[in-house]
Order: C-alpha cells, then structure tokens, then sequence
C-alpha cells in the first residue's frame, strides 16, 4: 500500500512541473499577444501620419512633416521593442521546455510534444508545413515591419531636408 503514495521528491517535482508548464504557456500568449497589439498600434501611427496630416500641409508647413516624422519615428521604436521583448520570450520559452524535459526524464515520463512533426507522427513523413517554425516567422516579420519602418523615417526625414522651402512658412 506505501508503494502507490508518492514520495517528497516525487511531490516536488510534480509541482514544479506543473509550474514551469504554467510558465512557459504563459510565455507562448507573451510571444503571440504583444506584437500583434504592437503591429497594431505602429501600424495606426504610420496610418496617421500619412492620412489625417495631409501631403498639402506637409508641403506648405514644416511642422505638419515633423509630426509625421515623430509619429512614424515611434512607429519604428516601437517594432522595435516588439522585436527585443518576442526574442526574449523565445528564448525563456526555450529555457522552460528544458526544464520540462529534465523533469519528465527524472519522473521517467513520456516527453510532451511541443513540436508539430513530433505530434502529428513521430517517425512519418517529414512534410515542409512541419519544418517551419511560427514563432521565427513572427521575428522575422517584426524585423521586417521595423525595417519597413525606419526605411519610412528616414524618408520623411529627408522630405523635411530637401523640400522644406522657409520662405513659405
């Protein structure tokens, strides 16, 4: 009858299973979540800046072009730090799925699979879709959008430069 109640060690390690399981789906929300509200609010920036402040009065007014280089400015910042916080999470994702590993190896338990190719069939046919990994496509977009961005700022930058005539302002 003693063999079926779990020793201490046992315990300890189902709870901390349980914690760093916790952990890490929290993080795969963090990795999903925050850029997409980032993409979001920097897309509704740089939409601003070229819809409601007008090429007219961009033209006549330097400050017209200012405001939509600040707003496009922070458009870029922003990705950015969208780009920083999304690798972060990765990478502490990655370290929780180690964690998980260790403690399923010293429970002796099969181990969860986190990856489509593993779920789907473990020893079967090795399709394209299954070698793609979701997450590193939305860092790669991340740095693309803040790329897309910069390269608008410093377009607009050099709108303010070259085409700003003080003579009209």
């Amino acid at each position: 009858m003693t063999e079926n109640i779990p020793s201490v060690n046992e315990r300890n390690l189902r709870e901390q299973y349980r914690e760093v399981n916790a952990n890490q789906r929290e993080l795969l929300k963090l990795i999903w979540q925050e850029p997409s509200v980032i993409i979001v609010i920097a897309s509704g920036l740089v939409i601003a800046g070229y819809f409601y402040v007008s090429e007219e009065m961009c033209n006549k007014y330097l400050a017209y072009q200012l405001v939509r280089t600040f707003l496009i400015m922070f458009a870029t910042l922003m990705s950015y730090v969208s780009l920083l916080t999304a690798i972060k999470h990765r990478f502490f994702r990655a370290v929780w799925l180690e964690k998980m590993r260790q403690i399923e190896s010293k429970m002796k338990l099969e181990p969860t699979p986190m990856h489509t190719r593993v779920a789907i069939h473990p020893r079967g046919k090795n399709y394209w879709w299954e070698r793609r990994s979701a997450e590193r496509a939305l860092i790669f977009s991340l740095f693309f959008l803040m790329i897309f961005f910069f390269l608008l700022t410093l377009m607009n930058i050099h709108t303010c430069i070259l085409f700003w005539n003080p003579q009209t302002s």
